[in-house]
């Protein structure tokens, strides 16, 4: 099964490049809002990464990824953006709890090998939560 990533942006042409940059190795869905990707997240099998923009209407890139960490905290999270300043990042960083920080444009050497990794971290997650319930309840 390949790696499930939501791409959130409000611009579709940058959900369409992204898509179709990422698509071959991984199954991607997208959202133009913080909301409608919460919603789509609610509704399907978990993602393993999630890549959002930070300026966004309605809901920053920060908002949605907080409210992504309470919802799914096992979900990488990365932001993705082209107009941040350092409290913007910090305040993303802090309270969204994100795994990588790119700036726009990203070239795919840089953003390939960030999915890769997310994904990765993702699994070791997964991992680390099935060996403490193992321990915890003593089944070997």
């Amino acid at each position: 099964m390949r790696p499930r990533v939501v791409c959130v942006d409000d611009e579709p042409r940058v959900l369409k490049g992204l898509r179709r940059r990422i698509g071959r190795d991984y199954d991607v869905a997208t959202a133009e809002s913080g909301p409608e990707a919460l919603t789509l997240m609610r509704s399907a099998e978990p993602f393993q990464v999630i890549i959002s923009d930070m300026r966004m209407p309605g809901m920053t890139g920060a908002q949605f990824l907080a409210q992504a960490r309470t919802e799914f905290p096992d979900t990488v999270r990365i932001l993705l953006t082209g107009q941040s300043d350092l409290d913007d990042a910090i305040l993303a960083i802090n309270d969204g709890h994100v795994f990588r920080f790119l700036s726009k444009p990203c070239p795919p050497e840089v953003l390939m090998p960030a999915l890769e990794e997310g994904v990765e971290h993702y699994r070791l997650i997964q991992a680390e939560r099935e060996n403490c319930s193992t321990a915890r309840y003593g089944v070997r």
